[in-house]
């Protein structure tokens, strides 16, 4: 019997690709709540708010890669992947800062 937590995992068919795509509108529906959250909001403080929501949200992630993604991808023996993707991931934000 799967642990809690790991249903998606076992999934299979059509029920995965369901759950795929739900989880993936998260993004999507957050991004519209905000942005009628903060529409009438005035613009430096929403400025402010975006920033701050942005920095948040990229802790949040640094805390999930370094928690649960980066020792999976060790344990299971795909480090040298890991390592390419780190370097990439890094490189792909450094050019979007240049030209942004």
């Amino acid at each position: 019997m799967p642990r809690k937590g790991t249903r998606a995992a076992v999934c299979r068919g059509k029920e995965k690709d369901i759950q795929s795509f739900l989880s993936g509108l998260t993004e999507p529906i957050g991004a519209l709540a905000a942005l009628f959250l903060f529409s009438g909001v005035d613009p430096t403080w929403h400025g402010m708010m975006l920033q701050y929501t942005l920095v948040f949200v990229g802790g949040v992630m640094i805390s999930v890669s370094l928690r649960e993604l980066i020792p999976e991808a060790i344990k299971s023996g795909h480090s040298k992947a890991m390592k390419q993707g780190l370097v990439g991931g890094a490189l792909v934000m450094g050019c979007t800062m240049l030209v942004v």
